[in-house]
């Protein structure tokens, strides 16, 4: 099995000015811990990622309130792309 078959998923995505309450309710919902999020004026376009954990250290630990926060403040925006390993053993 290669990395690209195992890795086969559907990826959620959210804007980048989304509020961090609607990334905590969309991980919630669909029971991940981690959204790819989007530029705001081309959604195809990958800007950033960001974790529950991120949003536990730091927002949460800091004493902010999620509808205060965009979800990209949040986010690691410094992104290495994997492409699938080929066929082969």
């Amino acid at each position: 099995m290669t990395l690209s078959e195992l890795c086969q998923r559907d990826i959620l995505t959210l804007s980048a000015e989304a509020s961090v309450h609607k990334a905590a309710e969309m991980m919630r919902t669909h029971h991940v811990g981690a959204l790819a999020l989007t530029d705001p004026e081309d959604p195809t376009r990958v800007v950033g990622v960001v974790t529950d954990r991120d949003l536990v250290v730091n927002l949460l630990a800091q004493g902010r309130t999620a509808n205060e926060q965009t979800v990209g403040a949040y986010s690691s925006v410094h992104l290495v792309r994997v492409p699938g390993i080929g066929h082969g053993a």
